[in-house]
């Protein structure tokens, strides 16, 4: 079983052994067991995980008739006293009473984090181990080897699971050295179980992402939206992201992707009118040439898109994404090339497709006379 997993599963475990409880009585009795769980549930986490697991203050109500349960300050301590490997300022178990008494098995309806803190790196073989955790022969201390008893595990969630990060802080650094992080206020995901795989509804504000891979510098993110549609059980399937909105300090974009078997398909449709040059900065890193990036820059610096659409696709896990890029702009300069001279207020389509730029200008002036319906078309 995953690291992951188990922290999940010792935690839920408090809620699970005071769910009956909890619906016969309130008030101290109910604190008094949850405290007395807590021991318990410390010891074997402390054990399994190799490192010692502290909670603080223990809390538990009832909230219009479902079992929660609060725990307050939680840390997996380095006993080299470098870093905790993992904190938590507060996390709220909220059991599903119905689900757990028709079942016969506890199920988590909601698991809310607060002020929670992780940092990651790989490893020289390529693996991925928390910052802070114990070593064992020179090696970070590796999960248990998953036996058919921990194939049978109980499903814990319930099909309708909420997951909310409130003040939350990811770090994960590659061997390379590159960071990439992602910190914010909220980050709320809503899944349901169904016959087809796991739909799950993600909610991102007010935080900032940092993906070398892909962007040059960090994000400042307003929202993010998506809708994903996935199989836990089955990753070859893919997954599907729909109803995707994107709102930067620079940009507003919706869309569609998918990556299934390493075919990726994305679909990005520009929100709100921008300058070109935040849209190429929204680009991943590589998709554009050097030369290209260059000739737009110079050719049509100041160019502002009202509508635009941009299409990512790759044909296989190996092979290179390829971009297509159509866009309507208006009251801009145009400079195809540095001997040519300017068009002025022109107003046209661009479109990049298979390293081909075409620029059409439904109008323009040109030294004062009036243009209209030119065609140009560059090489990469």
């Amino acid at each position: 079983m995953s690291r992951r997993k188990k922290i999940l599963l010792g935690l839920v475990a408090v809620s699970g052994a005071t769910v009956a409880l909890l619906v016969a009585f309130s008030g101290p009795l109910t604190q008094s067991v949850a405290e007395k769980s807590l021991p318990k549930i410390k010891e074997w986490l402390s054990q399994e995980l190799g490192t010692q697991v502290q909670f603080g203050q223990v809390e538990a109500r009832l909230r219009t008739a479902f079992p929660v349960i609060r725990i307050h300050d939680i840390k997996l301590q380095d006993p080299t006293n470098v870093a905790d490997a993992l904190t938590v300022q507060e996390m709220e178990l909220e059991a599903d009473l119905w689900l757990s008494f028709m079942t016969r098995e506890p199920k988590l309806k909601r698991l809310r984090i607060k002020g929670f803190k992780i940092e990651a790196f790989e490893t020289e073989k390529g693996g991925v181990a928390v910052r802070g955790l114990p070593k064992v022969g020179g090696a970070q201390a590796q999960p248990q080897a998953v036996t058919s008893s921990t194939q049978e595990q109980p499903l814990w969630l319930s099909p309708r699971f909420e997951l909310i990060f409130e003040r939350f802080d990811f770090k994960y650094t590659a061997r390379d050295k590159t960071q990439t992080e992602a910190q914010g206020n909220l980050l709320e995901a809503r899944t349901q179980l169904g016959l087809n795989g796991l739909k799950t509804q993600i909610d991102f504000k007010n935080g900032k992402i940092s993906l070398p891979t892909l962007w040059k510098e960090a994000r400042e993110i307003e929202r993010i939206k998506a809708e994903l549609d996935w199989s836990p059980q089955d990753f070859s399937r893919g997954i599907e992201a729909t109803n995707i909105e994107l709102k930067t300090t620079q940009a507003a974009l919706t869309g569609a992707l998918s990556l299934k078997q390493g075919v990726l398909k994305s679909e990005i449709i520009l929100a709100q009118p921008m300058p070109l040059a935040a849209l190429r900065a929204q680009l991943p890193k590589g998709i554009l040439s050097s030369s290209l990036n260059t000739w737009l820059a110079t050719s049509i610096p100041a160019a502002r898109i009202s509508t635009a659409k941009v299409v990512l696709s790759r044909a296989s896990a190996t092979a290179k994404v390829q971009p297509e890029v159509s866009a309507h702009f208006d009251q801009t300069r145009v400079q195809f090339l540095e001997t040519w001279p300017a068009v002025s207020d022109a107003a046209g389509d661009f479109k990049l497709a298979n390293g081909k730029v075409s620029i059409r200008l439904a109008q323009g002036q040109l030294d004062q006379i009036p243009l209209t319906d030119i065609g140009v078309e560059v090489n990469e």
